[in-house]
């Protein structure tokens, strides 16, 4: 486990990108970089479904074939 202040959390930085932001809550920023912090309530099945961040990976991946 690692142990961040809160004063060092932030939203998240408009460089995530829209799938990102479907799951992440924030980021904390530390020296070596930033780390993501996962919001467990958009990570049930039903918000994710909600979010269209699956739909996103299908349609790109049968247009790859």
């Amino acid at each position: 486990m690692v142990g961040v202040p809160e004063s060092a959390f932030d939203r998240n930085p408009a460089t995530l990108g829209g799938r990102a932001d479907a799951i992440l809550c924030g980021v904390f920023r530390m020296e070596t970089g930033l780390m993501a912090r996962l919001d467990p309530q958009r990570l049930r099945p039903l918000e994710l479904a909600r979010s269209g961040i699956f739909a996103a990976v299908q349609t790109r991946d049968v247009e790859a074939q």
